[in-house]
């Protein structure tokens, strides 16, 4: 298993497995998958791309300093609870506290929140509902500290 900075387009599948109910793959991009800053990573086991993260550079109001917002974040079902998720976030923040980063953000979907929480992040928000994702919170966690 090893950990690497990857495409978009290599977020794709696994976006539309986990986070969007099979939508055809040109559905599942983001806004912020090409801006300047923005990036991707992945864990890849044998040539496969098993989970994946992206993380562009976008403040939240309320919080100081220089913040990325933490999309589709998405762990293929055979390698759940294996700790995929957890050492790329760890990552993520290496590299990202290395550039100065005061914190990361995202809105995390209800069945991740306890994930969130044991990563550190903290609430934000009340629970709100995305159309296309469900039930959410705003989530934090700063990098400073």
């Amino acid at each position: 298993m090893k950990i690497a900075f990857i495409t978009a387009d290599e977020t794709l599948h696994l976006r539309s497995l986990q986070l969007r109910d099979g939508w055809e793959l040109e559905r599942c991009r983001f806004d912020s998958d090409e801006i300047e800053g923005a990036f991707h990573l992945a864990q890849i086991n044998d040539d496969e791309v098993v989970c994946v993260l992206s993380l562009h550079p976008q403040g939240y109001e309320g919080l100081q300093g220089e913040g990325f917002q933490l999309r589709g974040m998405a762990t293929h079902p055979h390698y759940y609870k294996k700790g995929l998720g957890k050492s790329l976030i760890e990552f993520a923040i290496q590299d990202l506290k290395s550039k100065g980063v005061d914190y990361i953000w995202c809105n995390a979907r209800r069945n991740a929140y306890l994930f969130y929480e044991k990563m550190g992040f903290k609430y934000m928000s009340d629970e709100f509902e995305i159309p296309t994702a469900g039930p959410h919170r705003k989530m934090y966690l700063l990098l400073s500290v």
